[in-house]
């Protein structure tokens, strides 16, 4: 009798240390579990923030050259002097090798009473990464007053010192990259625009920095231009690259939503040009490592509690 009595106390203290440890472990669970969630949560809000950052940089040195091309471009007007504008244009690009291309271009007559289109844009060679001039690009047979880039700088640049971001393109010269330009308007001293400027910049390798970021295996990112109506690209799917982001088939704004019955939490950062870094993560992805961790120390629980039972 004896025997089981001290038997019994045994196992009733060893059941009592089991729930002791089980009880701490529940509040250690739960207090780690709440700090670690919020951690992981701000690291990637942080490299999000670091990220878009670094390409806020760039954004604002282009959106500074873009208008300091429309000082340029006034300077050469009021000198009347084409030698003086190629110089320009050249001597601003070669200070500047963020960009690929860069200048000014006129109002129909603006420049020369007699000449339709006058402009000086200079570009930067991929190839030996000299600076030259384009001047086949004004003569009669290339019209850019009718092209969706000028139009599109022209419509959004309503005041001096404005700057408007084209929507992202293809170049069309051979090289086929990504580009897109900024541009803001030349005005004369009554405040009529003469002419605008362009710096371009190729967004390949941006681009391909920013998609690159997948904090889990099955997060996906999508590089866009709401105000443009344009995703840049897509690591979900290529398909949806270059179309409208009616195309997105969940609200991008949203914090969360489900797709494929799966649960994401999305992460999203506007850049200073109107672009928008969006990273859609799985759920159960963002705390899988605490999950796992949980699971572990709950198994070796049941497996002590086990051992005791056999043992008593």
């Amino acid at each position: 009798m004896m025997f089981y009595s001290i038997r019994a106390k045994i196992l009733a203290l060893g059941l009592a240390t089991l729930a002791l440890v089980g009880t701490s472990f529940l509040a250690y669970s739960i207090i780690t579990t709440a700090n670690f969630k919020t951690l992981h949560l701000d690291v990637i809000e942080k490299t999000i923030a670091y990220e878009t950052e670094k390409v806020n940089k760039i954004i604002t040195e282009i959106e500074h050259e873009a208008g300091f091309f429309s000082v340029l471009g006034m300077l050469c007007y009021k000198a009347g002097s084409q030698q003086f504008g190629k110089e320009l244009v050249i001597e601003n690009l070669t200070n500047f090798p963020v960009l690929i291309g860069g200048g000014f271009w006129f109002e129909p007559y603006a420049f020369k009473k007699d000449i339709l289109r006058s402009g000086f844009y200079a570009f930067r060679d991929r190839g030996s990464g000299e600076i030259l001039t384009e001047d086949n690009l004004f003569m009669k047979d290339y019209e850019y007053h009718e092209t969706s880039w000028y139009k599109e700088i022209l419509n959004g640049a309503t005041k001096p010192g404005q700057v408007v971001w084209t929507r992202p393109y293809v170049d069309d010269s051979g090289t086929f990259s990504l580009m897109t330009t900024a541009g803001s308007g030349i005005f004369n001293d009554d405040g009529t625009l003469i002419a605008i400027t362009t710096a371009d910049w190729q967004i390949n390798e941006v681009v391909k920095e920013l998609i690159a970021l997948k904090p889990t295996e099955n997060s996906f990112v999508i590089l866009c231009v709401p105000e443009k109506d344009y995703v840049i690209s897509s690591t979900r799917t290529n398909e949806l690259t270059g179309l409208s982001m009616d195309s997105i088939p969940w609200d991008i704004t949203s914090s969360s939503f489900t797709y494929n019955d799966t649960n994401y939490l999305r992460f999203g950062k506007y850049m200073n040009n109107g672009w928008l870094l969006s990273i859609q993560i799985p759920e159960n992805e963002i705390f899988a490592a605490v999950e796992s961790r949980n699971e572990r120390f709950s198994i070796a629980v049941v497996i002590v509690t086990s051992l005791l039972f056999i043992r008593l």
